[in-house]
This record gives C-alpha cells, sequence and structure tokens, in this order.
C-alpha cells in the first residue's frame, strides 16, 4: 500500500513538473519567450556568426528563474565572445522599458498625409506602434510581416510607424518600399522623451493607453535547409491577441 501511495505521489510531481510552461526573458527586458521560440533565436545568432566568417561564439547564461503558478520565467542573457573579448548588450540603459505597464504619454503628430493624430483620440483602441528610420535594416525587413499584420486585423487594430523622418524624407522612401500602417512623421522629440536608442521598436498599448509590451523586432527563423529568413511576426499577434 505504501509502495503504491508512493508510486502515485511520484507520478503526479511528475506530470505537474511537465505541465509547466517554461517561457524565457531577456534581462532588462519584457518580452516573453517559449521555449522553441528561444531556441530558433540562439540558432539565428548562430547561424548568423557562422556566415559573417569571425571566430565569434554565443554564450548563454540563465540568471534567474520566477515560479508564477504553472508558469517558470527564465532570465537569461547571451553575451558574444570574440577573441576572448566578450560583448553583452545593456538593455537595462534603454529608458523605454520603465514605461511597461504604464500609461504611454500622449503626444500629437502630423502624419504622411496631413492628418494630425494624437494618442488621447485613440482611447478605446489596441495600438501598435512601430518605431524605425529607413538607415535600420532590420527595421525594413520586418514590414513585410507588419503589414500582413494590419491588413489581418483591419479597423480592430490601430497601426502606427513613427520615425523621425520628415515627409520629404518619408515619401522618397515609399517610392520603393511597401508598408501599410500609417507614417507619422518628426517625432524626435517623442522618441528622445520616451528614451528608445535601438531599433526597430514594436510597442502595444491596451485600449486603456497602457504600455501591454515591448518587442525588439520581429524574430527571424531558420528555413528548412538552415538559412536565416524573415519571421511572420506570431510573437506579436500573441501579444496583441491578449488585449483585444
Amino acid at each position: 500500500m505504501k509502495k503504491l501511495i508512493l508510486i502515485s505521489f511520484l507520478l503526479i510531481a511528475c506530470s505537474h513538473a511537465f505541465a509547466q510552461e517554461k517561457l524565457y526573458k531577456e534581462l532588462g527586458k519584457t518580452q516573453l519567450l517559449t521555449g522553441s521560440e528561444y531556441e530558433m533565436m540562439k540558432q539565428v545568432k548562430i547561424k548568423k556568426f557562422e556566415k559573417s566568417g569571425m571566430q565569434m561564439s554565443l554564450e548563454e547564461t540563465i540568471l534567474d528563474s520566477i515560479q508564477n503558478g504553472e508558469t517558470i520565467v527564465y532570465i537569461y542573457k547571451f553575451e558574444r565572445v570574440l577573441n576572448g573579448i566578450r560583448f553583452s548588450p545593456n538593455a537595462s540603459a534603454e529608458k523605454i522599458y520603465s514605461l511597461f505597464g504604464k500609461q504611454f504619454p500622449d503626444f500629437s503628430l502630423k502624419s504622411l498625409d496631413g492628418e494630425e493624430v494624437s494618442l488621447l483620440e485613440l482611447k478605446g483602441k489596441v495600438v501598435l506602434m512601430n518605431f524605425w528610420f529607413t538607415g535600420c535594416g532590420p527595421c525594413i525587413k520586418e514590414m513585410p510581416a507588419l503589414s500582413s499584420i494590419q491588413e489581418e486585423y483591419g479597423d480592430q487594430l490601430i497601426c502606427l510607424s513613427i520615425s523621425f523622418h520628415d515627409k520629404k524624407e518619408l515619401d522618397h522612401f515609399f517610392k520603393n518600399h511597401r508598408f501599410t500602417f500609417k507614417h507619422l512623421t518628426n517625432a524626435r522629440s517623442l522618441i528622445d522623451k520616451i528614451g528608445i536608442t535601438a531599433y526597430p521598436k514594436n510597442i502595444i498599448l491596451t485600449k486603456e493607453g497602457k504600455v501591454h509590451q515591448i518587442l525588439d523586432g520581429i524574430h527571424q527563423q531558420l528555413d528548412k535547409e538552415g538559412n536565416v529568413m524573415n519571421g511572420d511576426g506570431r510573437e506579436l499577434v500573441r501579444e496583441i491577441e491578449k488585449v483585444l
């Protein structure tokens, strides 16, 4: 009888352990990755190092773990190592992450078609803001996926692209690029105020105007042949769905 009780206890403990959802969060940032997204991100980074031809390696460190019911969140950091020298991103240097869970500051910016857009007037709608600039390669690569997301949700989601460029610069850029968001111009003062220094940034606001999530660029993936390809932004969609 005691053996049966012990076996039952072990089976319950094992099933509980396997049922735990494992998520990953980079030190200083806010986005949560699933286990498969985390592994894919690592593989993409390693593949890029291999293609660069430099003798660079990726070192992964799990710094902490946080248990919340059936979910465990691992806090991690990646370091690039080149010739014995470590390069570690300092996410805490970006002021933008301090806005997580807080009210996003109101702004009024002019769109490419001359419309004045105020965040205050968008209350009651979920808003996706993409911060970018024309010389940012990763920003341009994610535009097709972002456009697809905008088309998928239609009027359910307000999609704003925000940059420090003026109308003339953006008109020239969009002669050769397709991006379906509403484009807001001359946003240097807003960008400086909220503290974005690395691009792209995708920020999701709740219907009450609070910052639900702050994400870097859409994750790249590996195809069946192991080549790096642009992702479809499903990690962004997952966060949008939480606040619609």
